[in-house]
């Protein structure tokens, strides 16, 4: 399936849950999943302007009742949205847009901590670190680098790790 189809598929799939109501509320969690993989359409596709509204509405998703039965909704949500926005703004070049949702990172990486995967969390941070580093904010680029060569579970996270001795040495 090409990438075109595979964006229109996702959308069709969203959609059709979205206007059967009924289907959420029997399978959050594909629900859920089908919306993680139209963000992940759009991001291929290089729709970045729908990605960016659509995560909007992503991030809003978890106050949905039925999606509110499942543990991690919060942590996923957050994760996947930010990963996928963030990697947008950094391959567009565009600092000052991945700027204004390190707030937010902060924020949600204290608030959803118990959900977050360990491998996401390192995600995140590297990318944080990233947008530091390219605006020339090296101080807190090496605060959130070293908040990934901290961990304990190097093994894990290796190449992330790697990748930020690496900036540690540029820096």
């Amino acid at each position: 399936m090409n990438e075109k189809k595979l964006l229109d598929h996702s959308r069709n799939i969203v959609q059709h849950y979205e206007a059967h109501p009924k289907l959420i509320e029997s399978s959050p969690a594909n629900y859920l999943a089908f919306c993680g993989n139209l963000m992940n359409a759009l991001f291929n596709g290089k729709e970045d302007e729908e990605l960016t509204e659509y995560s909007k509405k992503y991030l809003k998703l978890p106050s949905h009742l039925a999606l509110k039965r499942l543990p991690r909704t919060n942590g996923t949500i957050f994760q996947r949205a930010y990963v996928l926005l963030l990697n947008m703004h950094l391959i567009d070049g565009d600092f000052d847009k991945a700027l204004e949702h390190i707030p937010a990172i902060e924020k949600g990486m204290k608030s959803h901590k118990k959900f977050i995967l360990e491998g996401h969390k390192t995600n995140l941070q590297t990318l944080v670190a990233l947008v530091y580093f390219s605006i020339g904010a090296d101080d807190k680029a090496l605060d959130w680098s070293n908040m990934v060569l901290a961990r304990k579970t190097k093994d894990i996270i290796e190449d992330f790790y790697y990748a930020n001795n690496i900036l540690q040495l540029i820096i």
